[in-house]
C-alpha cells in the first residue's frame, strides 16, 4: 500500500515552465495591449486598483514581454516598475514591505520578480 508522503505539499520546482494560460488569465482584466516598444497599455480596471495590484500585475506582464522577446531581464527595479505602471517611485520601494506582495513577489539584489510557481498564489490574491 502506498501512501502519500506528507512533505511532498512543501516542496516546489525552482525551473518550474511558465503557465502562459495561467498568466494570460491573471492580466487579461488589466491589459489591453502590450507594445514591441515596450508600451503597456492598461485598462481602467487597472488604473482604479490599489498600487499592491499594480505592481503584481505589472510583474506577470513582464512575464509576457520576456516570452515575445520585447525584454531580456524579468527582473526589474523600483524606479522602472513605478515608470512603466505609473505609481509613485517611493510605494515602488515598498515592495518588501507590503504583506500581500511579500507572499509571491521575490527579490534578487535590488529587482523584483515573481517566480513562475508563485503564479498561481497572484491568481488566488487576485480573487
Amino acid at each position: 500500500m502506498e501512501t502519500e508522503n506528507p512533505f511532498e505539499k512543501f516542496i516546489v520546482d525552482e525551473n518550474e515552465p511558465l503557465d502562459k494560460s495561467l498568466v494570460a488569465e491573471i492580466v487579461n482584466p488589466f491589459i489591453e495591449s502590450i507594445g514591441k516598444n515596450k508600451i503597456i497599455r492598461y485598462t481602467e480596471e487597472f488604473e482604479k486598483s490599489p498600487v499592491w495590484k499594480k505592481i503584481a500585475i505589472y510583474l506577470c506582464v513582464r512575464k509576457i514581454m520576456i516570452d515575445q522577446g520585447i525584454i531580456e531581464d524579468e527582473k526589474v527595479g523600483p524606479k522602472e516598475i513605478a515608470e512603466d505602471t505609473n505609481i509613485k517611485e517611493g510605494s515602488a520601494k515598498d515592495i518588501s514591505r507590503d504583506k500581500t506582495l511579500q507572499k509571491f513577489v521575490s527579490k534578487e539584489g535590488n529587482k523584483y520578480y515573481i517566480k513562475n510557481y508563485d503564479l498561481k498564489k497572484v491568481k488566488e490574491v487576485l480573487k
